[in-house]
This record gives structure tokens, sequence and C-alpha cells, in this order.
């Protein structure tokens, strides 16, 4: 599979009176999606970062090009659990929420563990964290349905040593939310290695160089997903612009086994946060 093959990018729909949430939205892809989404005139951009300093930097430039456009800076720590139940309540605030790009993503050559939950800092904020939100925005995102849940992921997960099929999708019906995972494809321009060692980013820029994308067309694979792809996409991995399934493995017996036992840990880790009542919410709405 090209990993990182390009298209011209799809005339795309405008979002007059759409919501919109960015996780992770201050650089690399996050950043290049928001100036992509903007140009298609949506009413609310709400940028969900750990940096509010820099946040505000990038809002204003974003609101200088697009003054029509109400644009966010809200707090979100992908570490802890508490500021992720925080964001979510907040945004039970706005009149609606019609699609939510979950791209906030770390890496680390070293283990490094958060001090809220004790969890590995990559398992927390690339899965754990992303799971709970998920999950927190999805009673809000049918409300406003159609709406679309895109969650950034790796093409690893098509590879059956490394299931990792999310398991927001379970929840809705598409008609309701559409709920896919995206490989914006592979790129030095993210901040993604930014804390690998010296030598270690040189491959990088060079395997960049070669057959990376820029972060401006990874974050075109995002809107796709978000914004252009239908329900055809609920459920899949979208890889290079197309729809795939996950995993054979993921499909048996076996597969669903360890859905169970994920499902069982991840609610057992996430429970104490708001999210019963967001399984409430959406078995009643």
């Amino acid at each position: 599979m090209a990993r990182n093959q390009d298209r011209p990018f799809s005339a795309v729909q405008t979002l007059d009176g759409k919501t919109i949430l960015i996780t992770g939205a201050t650089s690399g892809f996050g950043a290049s999606c928001a100036r992509i989404l903007v140009t298609l005139h949506p009413a609310r951009l709400i940028l969900a970062v750990r940096s509010i300093e820099r946040g505000e930097q990038f809002a204003t430039e974003l609101r200088t090009a697009h003054p029509n456009i109400i644009v966010d800076v809200w707090i979100l720590d992908m570490l802890d659990y508490h500021s992720v139940q925080a964001l979510a309540q907040r945004c039970t605030t706005l009149p609606r929420l019609d699609i939510a790009i979950l791209n906030a993503g770390i890496n680390a050559f070293e283990p490094k563990y958060s001090k809220s939950t004790g969890h590995e800092e990559i398992l927390q904020v690339n899965y754990l964290s992303t799971a709970l939100l998920s999950i927190l925005l999805l009673p809000l995102l049918k409300s406003s349905k159609p709406g679309r849940l895109t969650i950034s992921g790796s093409a690893i997960g098509l590879h059956p040593k490394f299931p990792e099929r999310k398991i927001t999708p379970q929840l809705v019906k598409a008609d309701d939310v559409v709920v896919n995972n995206v490989d914006p494809g592979f790129s030095a321009m993210t901040g993604f290695s930014k804390d690998v060692p010296a030598a270690a980013k040189i491959v990088i820029g060079v395997l960049s160089a070669v057959m990376g994308r820029t972060a401006e067309q990874g974050a075109w694979t995002y809107v796709d997903a978000a914004v252009v792809k239908g329900k055809e996409s609920h459920g899949s991995f979208i890889v290079n612009w197309e729809n795939y399934p996950f995993h054979a493995l993921m499909y048996t017996e076996e597969g669903k086994k360890v859905m169970e036992q994920l499902w069982g840990e991840t609610i057992a880790d996430t429970g104490g946060y708001g999210v019963g009542q967001a399984l409430d919410d959406l078995s009643h709405a």
C-alpha cells in the first residue's frame, strides 16, 4: 500500500452554520486543517489546545484572515481525564456541535507516565483520553445529526499484530453520527517526532523528503474524512483517501472477544468521568 499517495483536492462543500472542534490544533496537521476549514466558512471553530497562549496566537491569525468566523481557544490536556471531561462539559453549552476532529497525539522513544493517571503517556493520549473524549462528545454530535467524528490514527491498525479498531462506531448509527478513523500519512512537519533522538530525526527528515506529505496534504485527509466522506465511511479506516475495513481478525470470534475485553477495560478506567451518563444519553436519544 502506497501510504502517502496524494490526489488532487476534491471540491468541498461549504460549512455554513456549522460548529467544529479540533484537538491538537496549534501545529502540524491540526493547524493546517484549521486553516483549510475556515476557508469553508463555518460559523464557529473551536481550537482545543494544551497551551492557551499558543492557541490564542494561532487564533489571532485565523480571526484576522476570516473576521466573520468565531474562533475560540479552549484548554485541553489529554494527559488528564479531568481536563478531557471539562472540555466535553463545556461543549454541552454550545447550541450545536457538528464536527469533531480528534487530532491530538504524541510519540516518544522513552517511556513517560502521566502524573494524573499513572498511565504511559502514549497510551493515555493516543487511546484512553481519545476514547473518553469520543464517547463524551457523541451525544452532542448525535443531537446535531448528522454529526461527524473523525479520529486520527495509523495504518498500523490494519496489521494483524496491532488491532486498533476504534470502539465508538458501535455506539451510534451512521444516520446519527459518522465515525471514522483516518491515517493522515507520514510527515516530519507535524512535531510528532520532536522528542526523538537527533539521529532518528535525520532519518525521519530524509524519509519525509522522499515519501512524506506536507502538513497541508495531511490536513486534507482530515477534511476528506470529516466533510467529504459519507455514511459509507462509518466504522472504517481511511488510508490514502480510500475506506478500508480493519484487519480480518477484528471480525472473528477471537477478535470480538479482544474488543469486548478492551471495551471493558476502557470503561473501567474512564468510567468515573461521565462515561455512564454519555452512554445513557446515547441510548435514550
